[in-house]
């Protein structure tokens, strides 16, 4: 059950102007709603007028008749400009009828408002939760100045100048901004820009207006003489002609917008001049622009298609994208004997579909074959021997004397099978060259010595793509101890009698940290040696202090325990003599000495006489 209430604007509503107009309403509701300014509201005005009107609908009479309101946010109107509406001359005539199930009152009024100096007037519409929000207001003008927006417009309906707003779909208080502005006449134009399709038996031409959102048009239309717009048989116009079009679009308010153009009659489609239906390329980055023209439109549009993936699509005469290879090659991710397997190359089709500006299309169709432009993978992994005979994978470290090989069973090439490649290896400077899978699937190596040692392998594919590795092998020294002195150096170039100093050298062919003892005669020296490692040979340098008699050579003794406990000892004599660093009349000097102590030991034993 609704009532209405309307705001007629009896004047204009001119900027700077104080405005004058009517204000109607007839507010109906329920019986089941109540007074919200009496005690009870929920149980409905009936029960209201019983319990505290004492069952007299006179007094009920009364009471809304008694109503005053002073402005449009008492009375639920509007503000104008954000300044108030005022009310005079107010009527109020209370209708009830609780036979009828409602009750309510009429009233009305004469409303002035002071516009600003704004061109566009703002009328705000009090929303406060009140029964009486749920009468729908109507807004009416002169038809001068007319509805142009406000949020949710979803809420109005009606024309320009005569709109209704329903203030009951929402229960919130604040204020609806509705903005009027005077009437302006439209903007006429149409959706075609250059050309029409001149095969079209029954074309529809259709005004496109900007105005006001209400505004209601009648258009009137001149196409080459004809005042039809619809279903026009453009071929009875010669083919690639100028066809003159015209049409005139008149408001409610009888203001009138026009729009004029000639248009070309476009009978051709585009051309498309490609003869290449393979393109063979490589899989990445890939770039084709067509070759492509048309009678009349320059700018013609250009959509794109492809299995390369999903619901693929561009747009552009330079097709700019990429293609890749899909999962039907050999990948490291398929199980042996899958990755081993022969290949197809790799397929896609492209489409591409021409349309100049009325839709004339032409297409164009491609295969886009992926080159094989990748070597064969290769993998390998290192084995050895273990007790039982049978291959295991090898530590990361072996030793001498580790019978190791070669396992590529899990290489593989994306395109060609695993038996059409050919390989070479590369070991200690020996290259082996043209093998078949068969040779060089497990592949023995020769015993290495203590180090690290590089290995190539490269396989060659069908098309020629050459791709190979380089593997590692560490050959640690043996864990059994060996030691040995491998230099002696003195502290000074020239040996003499008496203490004398010297540095020896140990090193440790073994990889396991080792005790030794180092004696000169009677003089030992005890010291310890780290392990070696495939990377490098350690040792470590002991110095002695030895007294050596004339003429005597420096000799070591190298003792230490091997891995059965055994006491190991090895001798070794250095270059290092005391004495014989004299020189020539030193050595004259003795000599003559000696000589003299032998002739006058003589002459004592001789007769005096």
């Amino acid at each position: 059950m609704h009532g209405y209430a309307e705001i007629n604007f009896t004047s204009s509503l001119q900027p700077n102007e104080n405005i004058t107009g009517i204000w109607h309403a007839n507010h109906i509701f329920s019986t089941g709603l109540g007074l919200p300014f009496m005690p009870g509201v929920s149980a409905g005005v009936e029960s209201q007028v019983n319990r505290f009107l004492g069952g007299d609908v006179s007094e009920l009479n009364s009471l809304l008749e008694s109503i005053n309101y002073y402005n449009g946010k008492h009375s639920l109107c509007c503000f104008v400009d954000d300044s108030a509406v005022i009310f005079s001359n107010l009527n109020i005539v209370s209708e009830i009828d609780f036979s009828s199930g409602y009750w309510g009152w009429n009233e009305s009024a004469e409303i002035s408002a002071q516009r600003s100096s704004i061109n566009l007037l703002r009328l705000e519409v009090p929303f406060q939760n009140d029964i009486r929000q749920s009468t729908p207001l109507t807004v009416v003008t002169d038809g001068g100045w007319q509805y142009l927006s406000s949020p949710l417009n979803e809420w109005i309906d009606g024309e320009p100048n005569n709109f209704t707003l329903q203030r009951d779909e929402t229960s919130i208080s604040g204020y609806y901004t509705i903005t009027l502005g005077q009437n302006s006449a439209p903007v006429v134009s149409i959706d075609e820009n250059t050309a029409l399709p001149w095969e079209s038996t029954s074309y529809n031409f259709t005004a496109i207006i900007d105005d006001a959102p209400l505004s209601a048009h009648a258009c009137e239309w001149n196409i080459s003489g004809s005042t039809s717009n619809l279903e026009v048989d453009l071929t009875t116009f010669p083919r690639d002609s100028l066809l003159p079009i015209s049409v005139t679009c008149t408001d409610e308010g009888g203001l009138d917008g026009s729009f004029s153009t000639s248009l070309v009659l476009d009978g051709g489609y585009p051309i498309l001049n490609s003869t290449d239906q393979v393109i063979e390329i490589a899989p990445g980055y890939f770039e084709f622009e067509l070759d492509i023209s048309d009678d009349h439109d320059g700018d013609l549009d250009v959509y794109w298609t492809s299995n390369k993936s999903d619901d693929w699509w561009y747009n552009g005469k330079l097709l700019q994208t990429s293609f890749s290879a899909d999962s039907s090659l050999n990948s490291v991710y398929d199980n042996i004997s899958e990755r081993h397997k022969q290949r197809n190359q790799v397929e896609y089709w492209l489409a591409a579909d021409i349309t100049d500006d009325v839709g004339h299309t032409t297409s164009g169709n491609w295969t886009v074959k992926l080159i094989d432009n990748n070597g064969p993978v290769i993998i390998a992994e290192i084995e050895k021997i273990d007790a039982d005979g049978d291959w295991i994978e090898a530590p990361s470290v072996t030793r001498p004397g580790d019978s190791l090989r070669l396992n590529l069973t899990q290489s593989f090439d994306d395109h060609s099978s695993i038996d059409k490649i050919k390989f070479s290896i590369n070991i200690l400077g020996q290259q082996y060259t043209d093998l078949s899978w068969s040779e060089i699937q497990h592949w023995e190596l020769p015993e290495f010595d203590v180090g690290y040692h590089e290995i190539n392998v490269a396989g060659l594919d069908e098309n020629g793509n050459l791709a190979g590795q380089t593997f590692g092998v560490a050959i640690a020294p043996p864990i059994a101890r060996s030691l040995e002195i491998i230099d002696i150096q003195s502290s000074t170039t020239d040996i003499e009698p008496g203490e004398n100093q010297f540095w020896i050298t140990v090193q440790n062919n073994g990889a396991s940290t080792t005790e030794f003892i180092l004696c000169s005669d009677d003089v030992c020296v005890d010291s310890i040696i780290g392990p070696s490692s495939f990377s490098q040979t350690t040792t470590t340098i002991v110095t002695m202090k030895v007294d050596m008699d004339w003429f005597e050579t420096f000799s070591v003794e190298l003792s230490y325990l091997d891995d059965s406990n055994q006491t190991v000892v090895k001798h070794s004599t250095s270059e290092y003599n005391s004495g014989i660093g004299f020189g020539g009349l030193e050595l004259f000097i003795v000599v003559t000495l000696g000589i003299l102590g032998i002739i006058w030991a003589r002459s004592r034993n001789e007769p005096r006489f």
